[in-house]
């Protein structure tokens, strides 16, 4: 496999239409893996869903009340409505806490 430093060497002996190219090329790639990460993200979330995120506001808990094709509208704990990247959210998973009567977790 091709190293980091032996790409760098060859990119200094490319001429300006090869540069160009190849940066088409990265830029294409690019976008297709982000638009592979939204897809595989989405296919986890639903409306109603419980969910996380760490945003400009820190860390946050809400609810999704609507999903888009790139962005998700969250109702935080605290009211605050926000529009956030699918991306961004993470699934909340509730504890379950030991019921030492019982013997059993709920």
């Amino acid at each position: 496999m091709i190293t980091t430093e032996e790409i760098y060497m060859k990119l200094r002996t490319m001429d300006r239409d090869e540069l160009i190219e190849l940066n088409n090329a990265i830029v294409h790639e690019v976008k297709w893996k982000r638009k592979q990460d939204i897809a595989d993200k989405k296919r986890t979330l639903k409306v109603n869903m419980r969910v996380w995120y760490d945003g400009k506001h820190g860390y946050t808990e809400g609810t999704i009340t609507d999903l888009r094709r790139t962005k998700a509208d969250v109702i935080a704990d605290d009211g605050a409505r926000y529009e956030c990247p699918i991306t961004m959210l993470n699934e909340v998973v509730e504890k379950k806490s030991f019921n030492p009567a019982t013997g059993e977790f709920e």
